[in-house]
This record gives C-alpha cells, structure tokens and sequence, in this order.
C-alpha cells in the first residue's frame, strides 16, 4: 500500500477536497496539531521542503525534516 503525501495527509486530515484548498487555509491550531502529531522522520526531507514551499509560497530549503516542520509551525503559529 502505498503511503499518503504530506500534502495529501494535511489536507485529507483538515477535512479538504483538493490539495490546493490548503492555500486558503484558516484551520491554523487544527494544522498545527496534525503536525505537531507528525513525526518528522514519517517524511523525507525533500517532501517536507516542498510542504513548507507549498504551504508558505516560499522558496526556502531547510536541512533537516525536523527543521522544515519547526519551521512551517512557526509560520502557522504567528499566522493566527
């Protein structure tokens, strides 16, 4: 069986249709829970990187799995 996208996960999770709903997001602590209950290490480092480039409209690459998601929280974090 093949594993679910991060992408795929968060908005599955957050109750959305498409991928591309996450772009109008405004479910920020239901986000933020889902990843915090994200192991880093369930994804590589290249789909967190285009998790955080997707989700923030940023072309940023951060060096480790645990960093992206962190970082991608904090984002949320001050979002809201």
């Amino acid at each position: 069986m093949k594993r679910e996208e991060l992408l795929e996960r968060l908005a599955e999770e957050l109750g959305y249709d498409y991928i591309s709903d996450l772009h109008i997001m405004n479910k920020y602590d239901d986000m933020l829970k889902i990843l915090g209950d994200i192991s880093p290490d369930e994804y590589s480092l290249g789909e967190w990187n285009s998790a955080v480039q997707y989700l923030l409209r940023e072309e940023i690459v951060l060096e480790s799995s645990r960093k992206a998601r962190e970082y991608l929280m904090e984002i949320l974090r001050n979002r809201h």
